[in-house]
């Protein structure tokens, strides 16, 4: 491991590996805390690197003192999970093991214990599969000054390790910890640099566009985006036809295309340019990209235009039903690249089952929702009602509604009860009901679709109320 002053984090991970590994190697690359000290404690082999702004050369340079035939990389700030060693040893003896695919866990608080982070507790994500372990031939290398990896010593073996359940859980991506101490602007201009030194590479414009998302950089974060993902459509195609030349079907993405494509669909979607983020879905379809983020996006494009197109509602909603039914299809299926938080699992759900509300098919609404009871308490339940409002079961549903409306001051609640009251003759409460939810509004709804029938409710000739425009 590459290391500097992380004397908060380095205990814990040299302990995860104890009796895991046979030598621990961690160059330090300037530190003036305790990390050194830690380390020569722990029985590291302690080297030193002159810092020169470039992380893959700090890593070759680790490399170097490494004895064993194998190599696992972790960070300072991530730990082997417990038990994960065994699981990890047996994969030493997999034919034809040369790298090997750890699961990483991002925890969403520094303080969280391994067990929170593993159970989705307190994780931020989904689990992303990365190659970590790595058998030590005289070409393994790294590449790139920031978020290197091995990617051409990977490719020239086919690109796709062994995948291994042995957990990392890393605690370096908590937001308030990565502000604390400006890695994304660290990165930032690591990557300007890189990108600047070779303007063709679209991995590092890729990585680029997602740092000047995160940090708020919206504008040149999707002129970055266009242009990596134009070099992606450029290069990807001979890419896949070298490789099939060769007899190797190239059975997966080159490092860059899914997370390319992911943060710019996410730029696209915050500008509302739904219809060209759908293109941009088709164009990463036609390329061949596997993965649940594609059928998730393509879910919320088709999701927020139905909203406001009420000609072609129903087929709209239709391509979203059909969307989120895709991605949940690809379940806790490993990836190496990145899904989107509950793309493959609890949001698609909530979102075919909003879906589903809208397209009348109440019954298997209501079993989607149930699911999302434990998870997603509040949405759910509004749900679960919406969907007995549609069943003529309006009562059933005005029991459920009380309560969300007394916890949560719920608009959609409100609304939701106003239109049951309506429909039972409940005039004063209807009123007031609606009147309630009028006043909240414009603190947003849970679930956009209920706007439409706020609004029917404020046409009805029982309230004075001004329409929601």
């Amino acid at each position: 491991m590459i290391v500097k002053n992380e004397e908060r984090f380095l205990p814990t991970c040299l302990a995860s590996v104890s009796g895991v590994v046979d030598e621990i190697v961690v160059l330090d690359t300037g530190s003036t805390d305790r990390t050194c000290e830690i380390a020569l404690a722990a029985g590291a082999t302690l080297a030193h690197f002159e810092w020169c702004d470039d992380f893959s050369a700090a890593r070759n340079a680790a490399l170097k003192h490494v004895t064993s035939d194998w190599v696992l990389v972790l960070d300072a700030d991530e730990v082997l999970a417990n038990g994960a060693g065994a699981a990890l040893r047996a994969a030493l003896n997999h034919p034809g093991m040369y790298c090997g695919m750890l699961p990483m866990h991002h925890s969403s608080r520094v303080n969280a214990t391994q067990a929170e982070v593993l159970s989705g507790e307190h994780r931020m994500g989904e689990p992303t599969w990365l190659p970590r372990l790595f058998l030590k031939t005289d070409d393994l290398a790294w590449e790139g000054i920031v978020h290197e990896s091995p990617s051409g010593w990977l490719e020239a073996r086919g690109g796709v390790g062994t995948c291994i359940q042995s957990p990392i859980v890393h605690f370096g991506s908590v937001p308030d910890f990565r502000d604390a101490n400006k890695r994304d602007l660290r990165n930032l201009s690591l990557l300007r640099k890189e990108v600047a030194a070779d303007p063709d590479c679209w991995m590092s414009k890729v990585y680029l566009a997602c740092t000047l998302h995160t940090v708020g950089e919206k504008e040149e974060a999707i002129v970055i985006a266009d242009a990596a993902w134009t070099k992606i459509m450029q290069e990807l195609p001979a890419t896949i036809a070298h490789a099939n030349s060769l007899g190797s079907p190239l059975k997966h993405m080159p490092t860059g295309v899914v997370k390319g494509f992911t943060v710019f669909a996410q730029i696209l979607i915050e500008k509302s340019a739904f219809q060209a983020c759908l293109t941009l879905v088709a164009t990463a379809l036609e390329l061949g990209v596997d993965h649940p983020n594609t059928f998730f996006i393509a879910g919320v494009c088709y999701e927020n235009m139905a909203l406001a197109d009420t000609d072609n509602r129903m087929s709209l909603l239709v391509g979203a039903k059909n969307s989120y039914g895709a991605a949940l299809e690809y379940g806790d299926r490993p990836m190496k690249d990145a899904v989107l938080d509950g793309a493959s699992s609890w949001k698609a759900s909530l979102r075919l089952a909003t879906v589903l509300l809208q397209l009348g098919e109440q019954s298997r609404s209501v079993e989607l929702f149930q699911s999302l009871k434990d998870q997603e308490s509040e949405l759910a339940i509004l749900g679960i009602s919406e969907a007995l409002i549609g069943m003529n079961k309006p009562v059933e549903a005005l029991n459920l509604l009380r309560g969300v409306i007394e916890q949560h001051d719920s608009v959609d609640g409100q609304i939701l009860a106003a239109h049951i009251c309506l429909q039972l003759g409940e005039t004063a409460s209807f009123q007031t009901l609606l009147q309630c939810a009028y006043n909240g509004v414009k603190e947003g709804l849970k679930e956009t679709h209920r706007l439409k029938l706020l609004n029917e409710l404020l046409g009805h000739p029982a309230q004075s109320i001004r329409r929601v425009s």
